[in-house]
């Protein structure tokens, strides 16, 4: 894997030696306007409680709905997008894979999530009612966010057990789990290093033309090419990146809206609050004070 496509890997680890996960309950567009296209190493399981969002993973676009179970497979590209006004309220747990397991000699890890992990079988997004599993899967799922939520160690001793469980039913039906078949990969490939390069350079003032020739297409094939596969345009994806940023340090730090401002990479207070208020719907200062 290049250096650019490691740039774009989620910068948070998640979770510890100790608690090898980490749990987030999330509300868009209220916390955070998007949540960008990343991947990250460790494994994703969202459990959608209610309203409906966009998840886009890889070249798929899904439309999220209450009771949908979504489990990302490591070093996926996935993003959760806002449905016009609507809000999507759910829960995601991101854990290591060594939660699962203490020793990956045994047939169960080499045989089942080994070729889950590495891509060599995929897993269908999102699990929904339909699947004969679901009721089975759901149960799990709810008893596994109980866990996190009660935080002890004998709690985390039930959260393995309902994650394994997941895998069992997962795997064992058909619909959910099935060899991963040869993908044509040519339109969102060179749109990759793309991605990598904003996720690291988008405090500094990026130009179409950079991310064309990035992407070695013309402009305005670039341009095209990029809103058809992800549905946004580059400097919309960008901004997403910014404003994201600037949600993050209004949260985690006590820096003013100017330093914060220019942190994110906009060189304009005024041009700042303006993007702010457009994609998160208040001003900084307002979203400090609220969502704090």
């Amino acid at each position: 894997m290049s250096d650019k496509i490691n740039a774009m890997k989620e910068r948070h680890t998640h979770g510890s030696m100790l608690i090898p996960y980490d749990y987030y309950e999330c509300v868009v567009p209220d916390y955070f306007p998007t949540v960008p296209l990343h991947w990250h190493k460790e494994w994703e399981i969202s459990y959608v409680l209610e309203g409906e969002g966009t998840l886009r993973c890889e070249d798929q676009i899904i439309r999220m709905k209450p009771g949908d179970i979504i489990l990302i497979q490591p070093n996926l590209l996935h993003g959760i997008f806002p449905i016009e006004n609507r809000r999507v309220i759910y829960e995601t747990l991101v854990f290591r894979q060594e939660i699962l397991l203490g020793s990956y000699d045994d047939r169960s890890y080499r045989e089942v999530l080994h070729p889950l992990s590495v891509g060599e079988h995929t897993i269908t997004v999102p699990i929904t009612v339909a699947c004969g599993s679901y009721e089975s899967i759901r149960q799990a799922v709810e008893t596994m966010f109980s866990c996190v939520r009660e935080d002890r160690a004998k709690e985390d001793l039930l959260l393995k057990s309902e994650l394994l469980r997941i895998f069992y039913l997962v795997e064992s039906e058909a619909d959910l789990c099935h060899a991963s078949m040869e993908r044509t990969q040519s339109f969102l490939e060179p749109l990759r290093p793309v991605l990598a390069y904003m996720q690291k350079h988008y405090q500094e003032p990026l130009q179409v033309s950079d991310l064309a020739a990035i992407a070695n297409l013309s402009e305005s094939y670039f341009m095209y090419r990029f809103k058809q596969t992800f549905g946004i345009g580059a400097m919309e994806y960008l901004n997403q990146l910014r404003i994201k940023t600037a949600c993050d340090l209004l949260l985690d730090s006590e820096e003013t809206a100017a330093r914060i401002a220019f942190e994110s990479g906009f060189r304009n207070l005024a041009n700042f609050n303006r993007h702010f208020k457009k994609s998160v719907g208040c001003t900084p200062t307002e979203y400090r004070k609220t969502v704090r």
